[in-house]
């Protein structure tokens, strides 16, 4: 699978005076000329835009909390900190190894 559009991610409003707003939601918002057009979405709130335009910071936030602060049973080494697991299985289904 292929790596998912780079941020910053903008979700930006167009079609004004409809009844629901309307967002365009743009990948490498910071590309200018060759930002990326990933999708439309009608009907969303002002927070799901926020999020969804935060999936790829949120993604970088989870990498570094995934890899860092580990607990060891000191016999096998490995983690059981479920906050850690649980964040790189999230990771792995996003980076499509699940």
């Amino acid at each position: 699978m292929s790596a998912f559009t780079p941020g910053p991610w903008l979700a930006r409003e167009y079609g004004t005076g409809k009844q629901t707003p309307c967002y365009e939601l743009i990948g490498d918002a910071d590309a200018g000329p060759d930002e990326v057009y990933l999708a439309e979405f009608d009907g969303a709130t002002e927070a799901d835009r926020r999020l969804i335009a935060a999936a790829p910071e949120l993604v970088d936030v989870l990498r570094v909390m995934a890899n860092s602060h580990r607990r060891n049973d000191g016999a096998t080494g490995q983690c059981h900190c479920m906050a850690h697991e649980d964040a790189r299985a999230l990771l792995a289904r996003i980076d499509g190894e699940d």
